[in-house]
This record gives C-alpha cells, sequence and structure tokens, in this order.
C-alpha cells in the first residue's frame, strides 16, 4: 500500500505544480477585474486551490508517518 501511495505523488504533484503555476499566472488579471463578480471568480478559485493543496499537503503527511512508523517497526523487529 505504501508503494501505491508513493506513486499516487508521483503523479500528483506535477499535476498540482501545474495547477499553481496556471493560478499565479491568472494572478496578475486579478488587478484588472473591475466588478465584484471577477474579484467573487478569484476567491473561489483560491479557496479551491487552497483546499486542494491543503489535502494534498495532508496526504503527504500521512504518507510520511507511515513510512516512518514502516521503518520503526521493521528497526525494531528481532531479526532471524
Amino acid at each position: 500500500i505504501l508503494f501505491d501511495e508513493i506513486d499516487f505523488f508521483k503523479d500528483s504533484n506535477p499535476e498540482l505544480q501545474e495547477k499553481i503555476s496556471s493560478y499565479r499566472l491568472k494572478l496578475d488579471v486579478i488587478n484588472e477585474c473591475e466588478d465584484l463578480q471577477c474579484e467573487k471568480h478569484f476567491i473561489t478559485t483560491h479557496k479551491l486551490l487552497k483546499n486542494d493543496v491543503e489535502k494534498h499537503l495532508a496526504r503527504y503527511r500521512q504518507l510520511k508517518k507511515n513510512i516512518l512508523d514502516a521503518l520503526y517497526l521493521y528497526c525494531n523487529t528481532p531479526q532471524n
């Protein structure tokens, strides 16, 4: 299962980086917003991206914990 999670991050890291890069390029447009609807769109987009990043990081932290737990068990199990 750990290897599946590692593979997941190999695929999802570049996807998330692309989302962040794309969003960053769009930030220049926010300075040109002249109405509330435009600003609301950027706020909504920001919240969605923030949520994606937070979920990604939480899952990554859990993977790190699982790997460290597995290493701890392996290192503290008597070897025959």
